[in-house]
């Protein structure tokens, strides 16, 4: 070979001798560390760097048990990391930036949370009490005496606040569609009832009521044959103290042919002790004074 021809290939394996080393150069080390969100290494994680594009080289390395992971770049410039591992969300192309020197990053996944529900199905028990021997309506007093209705000093005005007792024009009252002497009436356990006509007669004052119960159905042979129900009131009871109230003591005016008193309808209640912390009584007092002025008499 001519001194010409070895000068050449001197030449040629120079230029390969500085090629490799620049190419060596320029390869960059990632290494980096996959956690989770309480700061714990997540291992075995599938770890993929690659350049955007679709014909970009895809560089893959897993995570050792420690959760760190080493990849070998061939050059420096920003890449797309994508990193899997099962019971986590996958992370999908993070942009990562890697510069010319060695870089250590850190990524952070999530992992996978399931949400249970349960619900409890229990049987719910029958709205209809087979063991309970009539249905009930109750008023009390304080509903009775506050509650606004006609008549408010009568007391069968105010058993129409029951949803199944009806007043007619008449004035008869009807409990269930009944008629007014189908119905038991009871105060304080004792029967009120007219033994001649069956009705509700009796005038009670409003203030001395505390409860009205109205049984209907099933309800004990007890009450005996009253087929439409038992309409119990109670009274008052005493206590170790006095009370009384005085409702409607002072009289209205009419001014109608001259100065006369309207309709009154006084009202007493006195209760208290006979023996304290023993007996106690309760009375009740009513009054009723109406007149009706007729102003002119038809005749024929």
């Amino acid at each position: 070979m001519s001194a010409q021809g070895k000068l050449r290939w001197i030449l040629v394996l120079a230029c390969f001798a500085g090629i490799a080393p620049a190419r060596c150069a320029a390869q960059v080390i990632l290494t980096g560390r996959v956690l989770d969100e309480n700061k714990i290494p997540v291992r075995y994680a599938l770890v993929s760097l690659h350049r955007a594009g679709p014909a970009a080289v895809i560089i893959q390395a897993q995570t050792d048990p420690t959760g760190v992971f080493t990849l070998s770049l061939p050059e420096p410039g920003e890449y797309l990391i994508d990193i899997e591992r099962e019971g986590f969300y996958a992370l999908r192309e993070r942009s990562v930036q890697v510069p010319a020197s060695s870089q250590e990053i850190t990524v952070t996944i999530n992992t996978i949370r399931e949400v249970f529900q349960s619900v409890n199905v229990n049987e719910q028990t029958s709205p209809a009490e087979l063991s309970a021997t009539s249905n009930q309506s109750r008023l009390n007093g304080t509903e009775v005496n506050e509650i606004q209705y006609a008549n408010s000093h009568s007391l069968r005005n105010g058993l129409q606040l029951l949803p199944e007792v009806v007043e007619d024009q008449t004035g008869t009252l009807h409990v269930n569609g009944s008629e007014e002497n189908q119905v038991l009436y009871l105060l304080n356990g004792f029967n009120l009832t007219n033994p001649i006509s069956g009705q509700l007669q009796t005038t009670l004052a409003v203030e001395g009521i505390r409860s009205i119960n109205l049984s209907s159905g099933r309800y004990s042979p007890e009450y005996g044959k009253a087929t439409a129900g038992v309409l119990a009131m109670n009274s008052e009871n005493g206590t170790d103290r006095f009370h009384y109230t005085m409702t409607d003591f002072i009289p209205g005016i009419k001014f109608q042919q001259g100065v006369r008193l309207g309709n009154w309808y006084p009202r007493f209640v006195l209760s208290g002790p006979i023996v304290r912390c023993g007996e106690w009584f309760s009375d009740m007092a009513e009054c009723a004074y109406t007149q009706s002025l007729i102003t002119r008499l038809l005749t024929n």
